[in-house]
């Protein structure tokens, strides 16, 4: 019985050590880099904008040149690039089995630079090229941008507080979460001492246990949190207004950004 627990807490542990990497990522967020400094606002709506022209193109080359762009970026940022493209790789089986129905339906020859290549075959590469590139902006907007930051930035760009709050809670609580699935998986690897993993049959019962747990414990959380004078419209402080030099710093990047699509072949 001791063996099956211990493997149950190994299997918890795996879990609890990638919620553990949001605390270093959140560190790593407060480093003092030229990037760091910048202001939320700057990163956000040069993130986006990259996100948005990288995702509107079907220029191969193009979504290559934003991903070579966002690497030194992270470089420049003292980031573990290592990481970063792990967490790229990660989702990009979703994206394989997303784009590999386009090799089988989409047979049609193209001319593309220049060379003779299925259409699905094009397709198919550029899905999972956006996928890594999108996640990678991500990753580097997240790694440089503090939580606070974050909020006050999206604040000023006047997006919901109710959708901010939203945003902050489910990261901020994220492991009080963990800790109830935790100690419910425990329990039932102890009522269960001939299975390792929590059966099928179980699985709807258990998903579904959690869930009034869950709810229980973030409603106690928020009337603790009202008790303490909590309000969601006055919930994040305000960032400082952006200078002259930040404005020039994000008109920089717009124009290299839209340069980027516009010179790409």
């Amino acid at each position: 019985m001791w063996d099956i627990l211990s493997q149950g807490r190994e299997n918890m542990e795996k879990l609890l050590n990638a919620f553990v990497e949001l605390n270093q990522q959140d560190q790593t967020s407060q480093e003092k880099t030229w990037l760091h400094d910048l202001h939320p606002v700057t990163k956000i709506l040069v993130g986006l904008f990259m996100l948005i022209m990288m995702l509107s193109s079907f220029k191969i080359f193009e979504i290559i040149i934003y991903g070579i762009v966002i690497h030194l970026l992270a470089s420049m940022s003292h980031l573990d690039i290592k990481k970063m493209i792990k967490r790229g790789v990660m989702v990009l089986p979703l994206s394989f089995c997303l784009g590999v129905s386009h090799l089988f339906f989409s047979r049609d020859i193209i001319v593309y630079y220049n060379i003779n290549v299925s259409e699905g075959f094009i397709l198919f590469l550029l899905i999972l090229l956006k996928t890594y590139v999108s996640v990678s902006i991500l990753y580097v907007v997240m790694s440089i941008t503090p939580m606070r930051q974050l909020s006050s930035g999206l604040k000023q760009l006047k997006v919901p507080s109710l959708l901010i709050m939203q945003l902050t809670m489910t990261y901020q609580y994220i492991f009080v979460l963990l800790n109830a699935a935790k100690d419910m998986y425990e329990a039932y690897i102890l009522r269960n001492t001939n299975s390792r993993y929590i059966e099928l049959k179980d699985v709807g019962c258990f998903i579904g246990q959690l869930l009034i747990r869950c709810v229980y414990q973030s409603q106690e959380l928020y009337n603790a949190m009202i008790c303490r004078g909590f309000d969601h419209t006055n919930a994040y402080s305000k960032s400082e207004k952006i200078t002259t030099d930040q404005l020039f710093i994000m008109v920089m990047f717009l124009s290299l950004i839209s340069l980027i699509k516009v010179v790409t072949p």
